[in-house]
């Protein structure tokens, strides 16, 4: 069976395509140039082992890694510079930053002081790196950074493993076991693998987006939890994040 006809297995199945048909909101008419399109080669792979967090040898109340998600502005209200909403996907650096980097550094790039320690994103690759560090640098008023409209494209598996290992393996680890209703209620962290199993894609685009509360069972947690809510991540995206961690199961290492 195809990595693709696996999709017709997972819960939620029916709402699987809603939203990746159409295009975003189209750009503000004016006279700029049409950006060049880069063709990135890349190698998707499963995300592996501990959390971002847990790499560092910290707790989740030690740390604020991963919780710049509740600052900013929201997806809907970017005016995004990439394409999004069908396969393929044209992502641009500032898109890059914000599905590798916000979580943690914020939209302004100005991070959460005092933390200092950073893992490698090694997968990251190519023009994609070029693109962030472009971003990076117009974020940061370098003088003659470069301003031209360049996008990258990739498919969806690949907009969903940037939004898995840049911002949701800062917490979750990759496998572990599962977490009941109570492990949740006391603040345990469930692990990547058991998104697809347990959660329904509607479900985890919700608990994301807007921080609604997701059932176990017959267990409705009564609040959004511990969780940040990542307002400025597309349904699309997450979405993304969802069909990625189904075709390419998470591993221990």
């Amino acid at each position: 069976m195809s990595r693709l006809s696996l999709i017709a297995l997972l819960p939620g199945a029916a709402a699987l395509w809603v939203g990746f048909v159409g295009v975003s909101p189209a750009r503000p008419a004016g006279h700029d140039p049409a950006p060049k399109v880069l063709t990135a080669d890349y190698t998707v792979t499963p995300v592996a082992g501990l959390s971002r967090i847990h790499q560092l040898n910290l707790t989740f109340d030690d740390t604020a890694l991963g919780r710049a998600g509740r600052f900013g502005t929201p997806a809907d209200a970017l005016g995004l510079q990439g394409r999004e909403g069908a396969d393929p996907y044209e992502l641009s650096g500032a898109d890059l930053y914000r599905l590798n980097c916000r979580s943690c550094h914020e939209d302004t790039g100005e991070g959460m002081p005092p933390e200092k320690e950073m893992p490698s994103f090694a997968h990251l690759q190519g023009p994609e790196v070029n693109l962030l560090i472009g971003y990076l640098q117009t974020l940061a008023a370098v003088p003659g950074a470069s301003t031209s409209a360049t996008l990258v494209r990739e498919n969806m598996v690949r907009v969903g493993e940037h939004v898995v290992k840049g911002t949701c393996h800062t917490c979750h680890d990759a496998t572990g076991p599962d977490v009941d209703a109570a492990g949740i209620a006391a603040g345990e962290i469930p692990p990547l693998a058991s998104f697809p199993r347990k959660f329904s894609i509607m479900q985890v685009m919700h608990k994301v987006r807007e921080g609604r509360r997701i059932s176990i069972g017959l267990v409705s947690a009564g609040d959004h939890g511990r969780m940040p809510v990542f307002s400025y991540l597309t349904p699309a995206e997450v979405k993304a994040a969802y069909i990625y961690l189904a075709l390419y199961p998470p591993v221990e290492k």
